[in-house]
């Protein structure tokens, strides 16, 4: 795995960096819960504030700072992995991302919740621990042979 891996998953610019708080916002949002209006209505579900400058939805979807993380060179590291034997694979994850640091605990929270370990199959059909059948691109690691497999797209 690259060195700088967990640079490349995880810098990147916030969703809605752009975000600013028009003159009187501020007060709104410290507004006690008693306070808020007790119903929405299904009509109207949005209304806008601030029509010039940063025009920001409030209500249901409200455009505020969010993380985002770039997953597709993660994909496209574990599909070059395809077949390759589990415990290798996972020395190989850990030896770049210690769980220690914050970076590389957060890369390996995404590689745990990219391949699901615990997998059975019945009757050639690959099935979750839950008992969910695993939709395709799914990565897991095939319980026969140890290796990385990805259900066929």
């Amino acid at each position: 795995m690259r060195e700088d891996m967990k640079f490349i998953v995880l810098d990147r610019p916030r969703l809605n960096h752009d975000f600013r708080i028009c003159k009187g916002e501020r007060k709104k949002l410290q507004q006690d819960w008693e306070t808020l209006p007790q119903r929405e209505s299904m009509r109207l579900p949005w209304h806008f504030h601030c029509r010039g400058k940063g025009q920001r939805l409030v209500g249901r979807e409200d455009r505020r700072k969010q993380f985002n993380d770039h997953l597709a060179p993660l994909r496209r590291f574990l599909r070059a992995r395809l077949g390759t034997d589990w415990n290798d694979l996972n020395s190989e994850i850990r030896q770049e991302a210690s769980t220690r640091t914050v970076l590389g605990f957060h890369l390996m929270h995404h590689f745990w919740r990219m391949i699901r370990r615990n997998v059975f199959v019945f009757d050639g059909v690959v099935y979750s621990n839950r008992c969910q059948q695993l939709s395709s691109g799914t990565f897991y690691v095939d319980p026969l042979t140890n290796k990385l497999s990805q259900i066929g797209c």
